[in-house]
């Protein structure tokens, strides 16, 4: 439960990360576009180097046609999308984000982000540790207090036990249990 909850709130913070970072790439390709400058507009683009969870990017035309494009570098065979739908989408490996530039009225182009998921994934093996030390840390209590239980409700109750064998097996019906304590159990 509680690395399902630290997943999906990596996850939805991935989201909300690479929306602000669109949305702000936005602005500026936003000129590029209406000035249909590709130079410039793969210049912004190539700013995204500074993220290395970044894998690809692109802006579009209004009409879909790629404007200008980045990659991280040594990365290759990146697939841009030829349908573009504004919003974000998980795939195993990835999280890509399609940002409309400009209203519905005025739509100047798209903007496509694709970040890979290791930022997801790093921070696993660190909760996974976590709770299995947190289950650890309970079973030894477990552990401890299943010992005290038996010394204070099991010990009595062998103890009358083992007196109520004698009385059986030597009919001595003069024998006593030892009363250990003032409760139920004695």
């Amino acid at each position: 439960l509680v690395i399902t909850y630290g997943f999906v709130s990596q996850r939805s913070a991935a989201v909300r990360d690479l929306q602000g970072l669109c949305e702000t790439l936005a602005v500026g390709a936003r000129v590029q576009l209406e000035f249909k400058d590709p130079r410039r507009a793969a210049e912004t683009l190539a700013t995204l180097a500074g993220r290395p969870q970044i894998m690809a990017a692109a802006l579009f035309t209004p009409d879909g046609k790629p404007f200008a494009t980045y990659q991280r570098p040594g990365l290759a065979g990146v697939q841009f999308p030829t349908r573009l739908v504004a919003g974000h989408h998980f795939t195993p490996d990835t999280l890509d984000y399609v940002h409309a530039i400009g209203t519905a009225e005025e739509l100047v182009g798209h903007l496509f982000v694709q970040s890979d998921l290791q930022m997801l994934y790093a921070p696993l093996p660190r909760i996974a540790l976590i709770v299995g030390g947190v289950m650890a840390g309970l079973l030894a209590v477990t552990w401890w207090l299943s010992g005290q239980f038996e010394k204070a409700i099991s010990r009595p109750l062998l103890a009358l036990a083992g007196t109520a064998q004698q009385v059986q097996t030597s009919r001595d019906y003069s024998l006593r249990a030892t009363k250990e304590g003032t409760d139920e159990i004695g």
